[in-house]
């Protein structure tokens, strides 16, 4: 889809994104290929859905600001961040911005998005910013009826709260960087909702792990 778009391809490497899903899976992704020197890794095939869900996501991003052609991303500690948008505001203090399109239901609240935040974190880590604005776009809403609905929560971090979570960001680096195959790292870091099917993680529908803890 970037290459279609004209877009610069993602940076080789570890990304942000990696350390929040499942690390297996995200070990799976960047060094897999490792496992099969003769051949290419099992992978799935091309999915008309998912691709469509997606391209789905990106429109949405584009509409709403997410997909703007200057380059933000910015190298932490090894790890790549490229957050949606970066912004300013009164006080002239860096603010985080980032956008999300879900399907889950908006009987859920901010409790039940903490990968969302754990992602917003991250971008303040590697920015130097303690303020995130996160817009959450239901897009069936409540599903009766299925109307979207908007949520943006402004989130201030603490400084220990970032401290914190940039420890934790590099114990899940060094996790994945030190296997030496997927099943070295303990299912118990994969978030429960990586286990389910329709997430397409292919080292679940390819029946080589149990899914997520």
């Amino acid at each position: 889809i970037r290459e279609k778009q004209g877009q610069k391809g993602r940076s080789p490497g570890i990304h942000l994104s990696h350390l929040i899903n499942c690390q297996r899976k995200s070990w799976w992704e960047l060094y897999g290929h490792a496992l099969y020197p003769q051949g290419e890794k099992p992978s799935l095939p091309p999915d008309d859905t998912f691709t469509l869900n997606v391209m789905l996501g990106e429109g949405h991003h584009g509409l709403i600001g997410g997909a703007t052609e200057e380059d933000k991303e910015e190298l932490w500690n090894g790890i790549f961040c490229t957050a949606d948008e970066l912004m300013e505001d009164e006080s002239g203090e860096l603010v985080v911005v980032e956008y999300k399109t879900t399907r889950k239901s908006a009987k859920r609240g901010i409790e039940e998005l903490s990968n969302y935040v754990d992602q917003a974190a991250g971008y303040c880590l590697a920015h130097g910013a303690l303020h995130a604005l996160l817009h959450v776009f239901h897009l069936v809403g409540y599903y009766t009826p299925p109307m979207p609905v908007h949520r943006c929560y402004d989130i201030t971090f603490e400084d220990y709260e970032l401290a914190w979570w940039a420890g934790e960001l590099l114990r899940r680096k060094s996790l994945i960087e030190s296997a030496t195959h997927w099943s070295q790292i303990p299912v118990e870091e994969a978030y429960a909702w990586e286990g389910k099917p329709d997430w397409h993680c292919p080292l679940l529908d390819l029946g080589l792990c149990p899914g997520g803890g």
